[in-house]
């Protein structure tokens, strides 16, 4: 990835994306949930989804929402691999500024889960799970209070700031 995609894609990390670590069902395994990380823009800009798949060499997708009773079309372009997404928010940290402590957790995150063994059956494979759990639940705090609105924002409405939703 060149800097100046790299930092076009920071750009709209920044603006349109999300950065998560979620705690996804999975039945098949013997928690029942697993953890999952992802990085993924939407927009409804066919072009610029192009354009990102071409940069991170990863597809998107169109995805169809409801809001206020229209049917809304909207691309979505997703990485859910701790690998990949190690290696996408590596090159454009450097350019990131209203993500990046949530881009810095969940390198952390992905660094956590890619140091588990590979392969679920293999011994010793769910008690190192077990033991980077705890940090894995604190990352995804972590992220969760950085998305929270907070006093912050409630002492601006009470002194007369107006903010756009």
């Amino acid at each position: 990835m060149l800097p100046t995609e790299a930092a076009y894609l920071a750009g709209l990390i920044d603006g349109e994306g999300t950065i998560s670590l979620r705690k996804v069902p999975q039945p098949k395994c013997k928690r029942g949930w697993n953890w999952r990380p992802t990085l993924q823009v939407a927009n409804t800009d066919e072009a610029m989804l192009h354009r990102i798949s071409e940069i991170t060499e990863r597809g998107w997708e169109w995805c169809y929402h409801y809001y206020q009773g229209r049917k809304l079309r909207a691309g979505i372009w997703r990485t859910t691999g701790a690998n990949d997404i190690l290696c996408i928010l590596s090159e454009v940290l450097p350019y990131l500024v209203t993500k990046k402590r949530h881009a810095d957790l969940l390198i952390e995150a992905c660094k956590l889960i890619l140091s588990l063994p590979k392969g679920k059956n293999i011994q010793g494979y769910e008690s190192r799970f077990l033991s980077i759990c705890p940090r894995l639940f604190s990352i995804h705090e972590k992220m969760l209070t950085l998305n929270k609105r907070g006093e912050r924002w409630r002492r601006a409405i009470d002194i007369g700031y107006k903010l756009e939703i």
